[in-house]
């Protein structure tokens, strides 16, 4: 049968622990550099995003923000959507990453809302800007602490939002018979597949880069369409 990637990722994506990056104000000026392309990226790498929803593993050298992580992964997704080719995958690789996006952009805010409660940080408050939450912030107002709550209430469409697009998720994977869920054990066994078809012992996921899985994949569902 050809081998199916249908990505399934945890029900409850954690895409970045916010104790493993910087919080706004907190980044260096130190430059950094980030996997983006599938011809760069090495396929460990994608599994460890795609698996364990890591994506501090995207980072060649440096710091980078948050952000900057999820626009790289969001990069390297929709190039790897363009390559499988299909639309099935599209759109459950494409939801996959709202969700994590999303996720993501929760935690931050959370996160935010809260270092503000300990104490007024200018860029944090401007950082929150730049994801459509407006605290109108002053730490000498006696509202401030309200404020605060205001802002977290403001998330409920955001984290309605989410819950929608998981459960939209969860029921495609409940409702599709042929998924396969995506695991290291998955990438494992079809790379053992991918290299009895080409009649080599075996290909580690650290030696080839995402391109070259998509390209070897397509190779071997094509060999076994030609079989019948």
């Amino acid at each position: 049968m050809p081998a199916k990637t249908i990505f399934c990722m945890k029900s409850q994506t954690e895409l970045l622990e916010p104790s493993r990056n910087q919080l706004p104000g907190e980044q260096t000026l130190s430059p950094y550099r980030l996997y983006r392309t599938c011809d760069e990226t090495p396929l460990s790498v994608f599994i460890k995003c795609v698996v364990d929803g890591d994506l501090s593993a995207l980072i060649i050298e440096g710091s980078p923000a948050v952000e900057d992580l999820a626009e790289a992964w969001a990069m390297l997704y929709g190039e790897y959507l363009d390559l499988i080719n299909s639309g099935e995958h599209k759109y459950v690789l494409s939801l996959q990453k709202e969700i994590a996006i999303l996720d993501n952009e929760i935690q931050m805010i959370e996160l935010c809302l809260y270092v503000l409660t300990i104490g007024y940080v200018e860029e944090i408050d401007e950082f929150l800007k730049t994801l459509d939450v407006y605290t109108d912030l002053d730490p000498l107002n006696p509202s401030y602490y309200q404020k605060i709550k205001a802002a977290n209430d403001s998330l409920a469409q955001r984290r309605m939002e989410l819950k929608i697009k998981t459960n939209e998720y969860q029921n495609y994977l409940k409702n599709n018979e042929t998924r396969t869920e995506v695991t290291r054990r998955y990438f494992t066994k079809t790379l053992l597949d991918i290299a009895k078809h080409r009649g080599i012992a075996t290909i580690k996921p650290a030696n080839i880069t995402v391109e070259e899985y998509a390209i070897m994949l397509e190779d071997l569902n094509n060999s076994h369409g030609k079989k019948g």
